[in-house]
């Protein structure tokens, strides 16, 4: 790979960027949540984008989507901050998430084993009208892809064409050129085509290609842990409450889930159970019958008890964060950029946050009459993000190693924090916003 030398970074006029000798002037990779939404995000950006992914656009009609509701349920979830919503909003896509399936969720309650202290959230507590909102993962693609669709037919008859989508390609290699005093990568896809941008932003996921191939340093380990996700169905109805306890072996949470666009109220929830290896193997080879009893005791019988689970998938829990996310003119962002535990279920809006940064940079860029690829342009977007992300793995660390130490003390000392959160109203309140992200 060769490196390219300094360039200057004012732009004489907005037309030199279209006039670059590329597909477009950033060409982003990876076309899930994160990726697509990018992709929308910078629509009225003045640059030109790409969108590149292995897989097909998945945008049938709303009313397609609506049909297919009474079918199973995603095993794999989102919870929603404000701040995701109100990205989600501006790209034009939460109107269309209304409409299928999504939960709101008014409370949320948090304990642990072998403990009596707990803590509750209430929506009501800091004016909101929810905490958050689930909704599944293959729903947000589904409204993402339905949304990029109408903009390629809406782009039909204007001037000039912001978005060009390059579907059903996986990345082979990657090759580092100059053309015309300008750096210019070249990825080479398995379908024997090339796509080239003076920028390249990975959004491909954890076990990112690009991040790979560029050579990006990362810090990682493993935590010794997998995560069991499955839906179930319990016998009372779940009153748009999320639950979460944290057990000697690790963090079990219950997602309220719709049953329908306009009935959020409902007796199915999805699951996460993080679990040391060999509990998580346990698990994983029971019957259904026997898994469902002991989740229901995990859970102590919340909700009335489990009747019911869908097929289970179970993955290991690995952290892993890149020691920088700017490499040349290649960008991490999302998953790419860093994986967390998912305890907490803030992997997804972190990359949201990623999305907010990185388009307001280049905006700014494009505004100031900087090339995309700018290194002060890039370089910002870095200092923005790096710090959040790195404060909130090691929150999320913490939690997870203060929940799994079992000394007496350390037990009476997390029942002491969580009975004095749970006292002190502003101090709740205060943690409700936080997570709420607003």
């Amino acid at each position: 790979m060769s490196k390219s030398k300094p360039l200057p970074s004012a732009l004489p006029d907005s037309s030199e960027i279209s006039a670059a000798p590329a597909d477009c002037d950033v060409l982003i990779v990876g076309a899930g949540l994160v990726g697509a939404t990018l992709a929308l995000r910078l629509r009225d950006s003045g640059l030109r984008v790409g969108l590149l992914d292995k897989g097909a656009l998945q945008a049938p009609s709303v009313s397609d989507a609506l049909a297919r509701q009474d079918q199973s349920f995603d095993p794999r979830v989102v919870a929603l901050t404000a701040q995701s919503q109100q990205l989600l909003e501006r790209i034009g896509v939460w109107s269309k998430l209304t409409q299928a399936r999504h939960c709101p969720y008014t409370q949320m309650r948090v304990w642990e084993q072998d403990g009596t202290g707990e803590v509750e959230f209430n929506a009501e507590e800091i004016y909101e009208p929810s905490l958050g909102t689930i909704i599944e993962n293959s729903v947000i693609v589904t409204a993402l892809h339905t949304r990029l669709a109408e903009c390629l037919h809406e782009q039909e008859s204007a001037r000039a064409k912001w978005l060009t989508l390059f579907m059903g390609r996986s990345v082979l290699q990657l090759e580092q050129v100059e053309q015309a005093g300008r750096p210019l990568t070249r990825l080479h896809c398995d379908d024997g085509r090339t796509v080239s941008a003076p920028l390249i932003i990975a959004a491909d996921g954890g076990n990112s290609r690009l991040r790979d191939l560029v050579g990006f340093e990362t810090r990682e380990w493993d935590y010794g842990q997998k995560a069991i996700v499955t839906t179930i169905r319990t016998r009372k109805m779940h009153d748009r409450t999320a639950l979460q306890r944290f057990l000697s072996t690790g963090p079990l949470a219950f997602l309220p889930l719709a049953e329908s666009g306009d009935k959020p109220q409902g007796h199915h929830c999805s699951i996460v159970w993080s679990a040391d290896d060999a509990r998580a193997d346990e698990l994983m080879a029971c019957s259904d019958q026997a898994f469902n009893a002991q989740l229901s005791r995990a859970m102590e019988g919340a909700f009335g008890g489990v009747e019911w689970s869908d097929t289970r998938y179970v993955f290991s829990l690995r952290q892993r964060h890149a020691k920088h996310y700017v490499q040349g003119n290649i960008v991490l962002v999302g998953d790419a950029a860093h994986t967390i535990h998912p305890l907490a279920g803030q992997g997804v809006n972190l990359g949201m946050l990623d999305v907010v940064a990185i388009a307001e940079e280049l905006e700014g860029g494009v505004a100031a009459r900087r090339r995309p690829e700018d290194p002060l342009v890039l370089r910002r977007y870095q200092r923005r993000r790096i710090g959040p992300n790195l404060a909130m793995m090691g929150l999320m660390e913490g939690f997870k190693r203060g929940f799994g130490e079992q000394p007496v003390a350390v037990r009476w000392l997390r029942n002491v924090g969580l009975h004095s959160v749970n006292r002190v109203s502003a101090l709740r309140k205060a943690l409700a916003r936080r997570a709420l992200g607003t």
